[in-house]
């Protein structure tokens, strides 16, 4: 085997530890989307995901207490998915570099 090819196969090995870790923090984020609903005079916020073929809707709290944190651990859950999505496109590379 190459030097090449050594540094390719352990490239690959790094990629799919790298995608194993990103998918196992994927599930700790919520999945879905904000949602702030107004009744009366007070905001709500609720987390809106898809359940099979239907939305669902799961009450959160207060809009002013939990909108913010509910809104950053959204986006952590697309970058982390954006990660996975990249490093999947490199590891297809990485397959036809090796020819496998």
């Amino acid at each position: 085997m190459s030097v090449l090819e050594s540094m390719l196969e352990e490239e690959k090995r790094r990629s799919l530890d790298m995608i194993a870790a990103l998918e196992d923090e994927l599930s700790a984020y919520p999945k879905g989307s904000l949602a702030i609903k107004r009744i009366g005079n007070k905001d709500y916020c609720y987390l809106r995901y898809r359940e099979g073929d239907k939305v669902r809707l799961k009450y959160i709290g207060s809009a002013e207490l939990h909108a913010d944190e509910l809104s950053a651990a959204i986006e952590k859950r697309r970058a982390c998915q954006a990660s996975i999505k990249q490093a999947k496109a490199d590891l297809r590379l990485l397959g036809r570099a090796l020819k496998e």
